[in-house]
């Protein structure tokens, strides 16, 4: 699974920005919508209007200040030469394997020095970097390619497995978005470039880690991100172009050193089969320079942001790959991570634990599979999680503080 950046890109920030201002008119959706809508999406506005289940994540009257401290350092605090953060994490039942900007380490679950096994494929901040277990290999995906890397476990370079880029496509169809993984195929798009004039399609593939040959499973002009296989069927994000009126009233609004940047239409959360087909509208759904999707339980989908661009309907959502389900577990967003640790869903990340103060901190909540009854974990003050992975009964969560430059790797006992 992906593991959210530390930053987001210059064109993520400035397209969260836009859908953001909808009072001002600025990317309110002005044309129809033109995939055929599910029953879930015709009436997702009802569903998400209701109010918060009594049982919310956390209680209201949480602060910084009454923080319960539920973790030991798996790896303390520490200044890497880059003086960055852990960017990714992954572990087996004995070992556990992280990577920071330019190096990727091994460390025992138990605890103990951590060892530099390779240097790391390059990254950006902006990229998730994540690593993926296959037997006795390490498995990751070359920064902004459909290009797949593996390497030994137990240490060694890391060698291109899988490499796409050598197909006929244009230049502007290279781009590739994080891959996600499930054990036997990578799921990935590329393409979809936004102009202020024009756009074009973004493409959904697959490919066998065997090397079987590649599979495209969707096309659609706009661009794609998070991509995430849930159950039978894949989701991801999708960027619709900006209409024509969209673009008017942006131009209308934009300070004039402002636009060179594209402008940016609707945004939804769409799935389609696992063998590729007709796509179905999941959300109308936005989120200011953060993921939407959070992780997913066979065909669940959680996610967290605003549907319909509404602020009134933000939160974190369970809803079903096929459109038949969805919930709103809290009014409160999260920013981080649900992963799937035995019977329970453990979500992972930064939240308002006290929507008054106006001040987000990392926090660790668990919810019963197929439930909505919270259990709190753990917060963490002063410091932003980056990366997270479940190792049997732990939650390893990477954890980094800006002012001292200092990463580390919380182990966190799970209920």
């Amino acid at each position: 699974m992906r593991n959210r950046p530390l930053v987001c890109t210059v064109a993520g920030l400035v397209c969260a920005v836009l859908c953001k201002v909808k009072d001002d008119s600025y990317s309110v959706p002005a044309t129809p919508r033109s995939l055929q809508h599910t029953a879930l999406s015709q009436s997702s506005a009802a569903a998400a209007s209701s109010s918060a289940p009594s049982s919310a994540i956390l209680a209201r009257d949480a602060s910084s200040s009454q923080c319960v401290h539920r973790f030991e350092y798996l790896l303390p605090p520490h200044r890497y030469e880059n003086g960055g953060p852990i960017y990714a994490i992954a572990a087996d039942a004995q070992q556990v394997y992280f990577r920071n900007l330019t190096q990727v380490y091994r460390v025992p679950l138990t605890g103990g020095q951590a060892t530099v096994i390779s240097q790391g494929p390059t990254i950006s901040l902006s990229t998730h970097g994540a690593i993926f277990i296959s037997g006795e290999r390490l498995l990751t995906q070359a920064m902004g390619e459909s290009v797949f890397m593996a390497a030994p476990k137990s240490g060694g370079e890391w060698s291109t497995i899988i490499d796409l880029t050598n197909q006929k496509q244009d230049e502007s169809a290279r781009l590739a978005s994080d891959a996600d993984f499930d054990g036997s195929n990578f799921y990935w798009a590329i393409g979809g470039t936004m102009t202020r004039g024009s756009s074009t399609a973004s493409t959904l593939r697959t490919v066998a880690l065997s090397g079987a040959a590649p599979q495209t499973l969707y096309k659609r002009t706009g661009q794609m991100a998070e991509v995430t296989r849930a159950g039978e069927r894949i989701v991801f994000m999708h960027t619709e172009p900006a209409s024509a009126e969209q673009r008017q009233r942006a131009v209308e609004y934009r300070r004039p050193h402002v636009q060179e940047f594209p402008i940016y239409g609707e945004r939804l959360l769409l799935s389609v089969p696992v063998t590729g087909g007709e796509a179905k509208i999941l959300a109308h759904v936005s989120r200011l320079a953060a993921d939407v999707v959070l992780g997913v339980d066979g065909s669940s989908v959680y996610i967290s942001g605003e549907l319909d661009h509404d602020h009134t309907k933000s939160g974190i959502f369970k809803l079903d790959a096929n459109g038949s389900s969805l919930e709103r577990l809290d009014e409160r967003s999260l920013q981080g991570r649900a992963l799937v640790a035995g019977s329970n869903v453990i979500f992972a990340g930064s939240i308002e634990l006290d929507p008054r103060s106006g001040t987000a901190q990392e926090a660790v909540f668990s919810i019963p599979r197929g439930g909505n009854q919270p259990t709190f974990v753990a917060c963490i003050p002063e410091r932003a999680s980056v990366a997270y992975a479940v190792a049997g009964k732990y939650l390893l969560m990477s954890l980094y503080n800006e002012p001292t430059h200092l990463a580390s790797i919380a182990k966190i006992e799970l209920p």
